[in-house]
């Protein structure tokens, strides 16, 4: 039996290949066998960025930067069952933090590929998890958002609506944390107009979560090639929000003392000058500065009394609505 050579053939885009070998004998009988290579895509280091698998997608996902952003490669089935398989570019943060990511293209691959940003509890396929993720349309060629969350481990993903919807050519994702227990989505297409919601996570997250840039293929095809899904950003990860600041820091100084009580009473009493960020000298979180905030700044200070409510010692938004204004505060900024 003679073979017969052929040309070697060269797979550049990452994703799998199936590759068929037939054999046929000098009495004409054949034989083939079937087998998948997966390929992966182009890796850079990105520091202090971490490039992970969630769960076991069928090739490894990457990232790298290039001249139009960051391109992130990925495969898995998705962020909406019980356990998630995608790829994350992610880092650790404390904190309040805002996250943003504007994705100019996703593709190629299914309608059910998405690329966006990702919040999770730990790196479990089943942990707590809230994404915004942008996804090709069904029904025209932009792209819309969608914001999904788990709120219990192991649990269902479940959809929070976006009013008005957003849709575009470039979809902007967001996700932000406001003290503990207040984390909102949001997405526009144009990075004006957003439109947001409130993710009721109950218990909230734990204080330092995991933050990033997910991607999926969505489906894998089980029988023919597949091509990684490729998606382009630019991401923006913020640990100090505009309107960050710390409570009881009155006088602007970086740090909680004896002089913040009395420059509040000199504001107060004496027309003293006004905090640059009033929310800084509202100590008590009433909505108003007044007598109770320098005592209960004094209380704090030396009577081991309770502590102010965040944002305290790590800089951070306002949990609470209120009408008190922060222009600036230089110690976060």
């Amino acid at each position: 039996m003679e073979g017969t050579e052929r040309p070697p053939h060269t797979y550049t885009s990452g994703g799998q290949h199936w590759v068929r070998l037939m054999v046929t004998d000098d009495q004409g009988a054949t034989a083939s066998a079937i087998e998948r290579f997966p390929v992966s895509c182009p890796r850079q280091d990105l520091a202090p960025w971490v490039a992970a698998d969630i769960g076991s997608p069928p090739w490894s996902g990457s990232a790298w930067f290039d001249g139009e952003g960051l391109q992130v490669c990925a495969a898995g089935t998705g962020f909406a069952s019980r356990s998630d398989e995608g790829f994350f570019l992610y880092q650790e943060v404390g904190g309040d933090f805002r996250i943003t990511a504007r994705v100019a293209r996703i593709g190629p691959g299914s309608a059910s590929r998405r690329a966006g940003v990702m919040i999770r509890d730990s790196l479990d396929p089943g942990a707590r998890v809230v994404t915004a993720l942008a996804q090709p349309s069904t029904v025209s060629d932009e792209n819309r958002a969608r914001v999904r969350y788990r709120g219990v481990s192991g649990g269902s993903m479940s959809g929070l609506t976006l009013t008005p919807a957003v849709e575009g050519a470039e979809i902007r994702v967001r996700i932000e944390r406001r003290g503990l227990d207040k984390i909102i989505a949001s997405a526009s297409s144009d990075g004006a107009t957003w439109s947001s919601v409130d993710v009721p996570f109950d218990p909230p997250l734990p204080p330092t979560v995991f933050v990033g840039i997910a991607a999926t293929h969505g489906t894998v095809s089980t029988t023919g090639s597949d091509e990684a899904v490729r998606a382009t950003l630019t991401v923006d990860l913020d640990t100090s929000p505009p309107g960050s600041f710390r409570r009881g820091d009155a006088n602007g100084d970086g740090k909680m003392n004896i002089s913040d009580p009395v420059f509040i009473l000199m504001h107060i009493l004496s027309d003293g000058s006004a905090p640059a960020c009033r929310k800084t000298a509202d100590v008590n979180d009433n909505g108003e500065i007044e007598l109770g905030d320098p005592i209960f700044a004094l209380n704090y200070l030396f009577a081991s009394g309770p502590a102010p409510p965040a944002p305290l010692a790590e800089c951070g938004a306002d949990p609470t609505d209120d009408g008190l204004s922060c222009e600036g505060y230089p110690p976060c900024e």
